[in-house]
């Protein structure tokens, strides 16, 4: 599992949401994409959302976008026991 680097670029940026059953395993999550240089907000359930959420913002180092979820994120949750839930895409 390689996750891209996040690259020096303006914002606004995309965003990558995942979801863990446990705070250990969002926090690792949160560890790895920031040392990727993504923004993350790691968030405990609440609010309707019985999952530990963590999002990162940044813009992959990647052909596209779907290169960087196939090659680095699905695989980051999934070796976390958590699911990748895709992303928002910044508009204009």
């Amino acid at each position: 599992m390689d996750i891209p680097r996040a690259l020096d670029k303006p914002g606004p940026f995309p965003r990558f949401y995942f979801y863990f059953n446990d705070e250990e395993s969002a926090r690792e999550a949160d560890s790895q994409l920031t040392a990727a240089g993504y923004q993350v907000k790691t968030t405990a359930p609440g609010g309707g959302i019985s999952e530990w959420s963590v999002i990162a913002e940044g813009w992959p180092d990647a052909l596209d976008i779907a290169i960087a979820e196939d090659e680095g994120f699905i695989p980051l949750a999934e070796s976390l026991g958590g699911e990748f839930d895709g992303n928002e895409l910044p508009v204009g």
